[in-house]
């Protein structure tokens, strides 16, 4: 399987980046998992009143609504690590994956940067395959790797694309 994280600190742009990426991708015949950290905390949204919440309500560790097509899985009681939810994709056959958060994970990065006050995440994170840097950035790049503005996200998917491509030979 190979995963590929998008990180960046709230509201700098990752979700979008995310959803081009997998339109990117998918369009052109690749098949993506993708997986998003729930970073503020809180309980995740559930619609009351269903049966899969009823279930939940009653205690059921895991539960699962399948139609048309589709499953959703809810799992309670326990705390998935990231390590957990990748081998349920593993096990699902999901080859390409693309996380978004989880900062503190090892997978190859891309990272987005807002403001000169994130640049402090490129000291402090590990395995960086790419920098994107909105316009008001002044990044000076002495490392070699491959730097984007935001609004070249067209140049940098396609230079992902081609990373991706090199992987799948």
């Amino acid at each position: 399987m190979n995963i590929i994280q998008v990180v960046g600190y709230k509201n700098s742009g990752k979700t979008t980046l995310v959803e081009k990426i997998i339109r990117y991708f998918t369009k052109n015949g690749l098949q993506i998992g993708s997986i998003k950290h729930h970073g503020h905390g809180g309980k995740l949204e559930s619609v009351e009143g269903t049966d899969s919440v009823r279930h939940q309500k009653a205690g059921a560790l895991l539960s699962t609504v399948q139609g048309d097509g589709e499953v959703q899985l809810f799992a309670h009681g326990e705390e998935w690590s990231l390590a957990k939810i990748v081998q349920l994709y593993e096990f699902l056959n999901v080859r390409k994956v693309i996380i978004e958060g989880y900062k503190k994970e090892g997978y190859p990065k891309i990272v987005l940067i807002k403001n000169d006050n994130d640049l402090n995440m490129l000291d402090e994170l590990s395995n960086i395959i790419a920098v994107i840097c909105w316009d008001n950035v002044v990044f000076k790049n002495n490392n070699g790797i491959p730097t984007f503005y935001l609004e070249e996200d067209e140049r940098f998917i396609h230079w992902l694309w081609e990373e991706v491509s090199k992987e799948n030979e």
